[in-house]
């Protein structure tokens, strides 16, 4: 498990693995953003 980790840990440090990070922050940004409905509360009747 520990080389496991410190391959992924490995892989985030290239350039290819923080573009990847990257993606996913704003995937998540984006979601939030969407789901949110200015009002303090998440919108959960769409799933």
């Amino acid at each position: 498990m520990a080389a496991f980790l410190a391959r992924i840990r490995k892989s985030l440090d290239s350039p290819v693995g923080r573009l990847a990070l990257a993606v996913v922050y704003a995937l998540m940004i984006a979601l939030i953003l969407i789901f949110f409905d200015g009002n303090g509360e998440f919108i959960y009747e769409a799933f």
